[in-house]
């Protein structure tokens, strides 16, 4: 990250690859925390219910197994309504910026690459999500109508109370805040 940060700055003009330390082999098992399958429709009846930009981005995540960046980085011209299908090409991210000490002075936000060549795939669409996200996005441009803002198909699909995507790294404390609410 430092040298990408120096590259973009023109202290250097290209990054050399460099080998990742090999992670310490354990014999711990990782415990993998997910929904089962019989309390899935538990979850997307609260979201529902719940019916916020935020609980729709967590029943999508929940229906196309997209990674946070993904599911933020969502725009409306991704969902390809003939097919059935969501095409992910887009990451939504929190970006640190360096000052010439390497600290942290401030943070830019904006659409990036997918972590791997593989991350950029279409997807097919749930049936009850495309319904849901349609919805959505009616509301989304009457919403846009009323702030008088000029609305298009590479909007985010889900914005947060200042009208603006949601960012990945928040998302476990209104995940938190969605358990703790619906007692799940």
């Amino acid at each position: 990250m430092i040298l990408d940060f120096a590259r973009d700055k023109g202290y250097i003009y290209f990054v050399p690859k460099l080998k990742k330390p090999k992670k310490p082999y354990t014999d711990k098992e990782e415990s993998i925390i997910f929904i089962e399958s019989d309390r899935q429709n538990i979850w997307l009846d609260c979201f529902e219910k719940e019916n916020t930009d935020i609980s729709l981005l967590f029943e999508t995540m929940l229906l196309t197994g997209l990674r946070p960046e993904e599911a933020c980085g969502l725009k409306w011209c991704a969902i390809k309504e003939d097919t059935n299908e969501l095409s992910i090409n887009n990451a939504y991210k929190d970006s640190p910026i360096y000052n010439e000490e390497y600290k942290v002075i401030g943070h830019t936000r904006g659409d990036g690459r997918l972590k791997t060549p593989e991350s950029y795939r279409t997807i097919p669409l749930n049936d009850r999500l495309k319904r849901r996200l349609l919805e959505h996005k009616e509301k989304q441009q009457k919403l846009f109508k009323t702030y008088k803002k000029k609305w298009n198909e590479k909007e985010y699909m889900f914005l947060n109370q200042y009208r603006n995507p949601f960012v990945p790294e928040n998302l476990s404390g209104n995940m938190k805040k969605f358990i703790e609410k619906y007692n799940l």
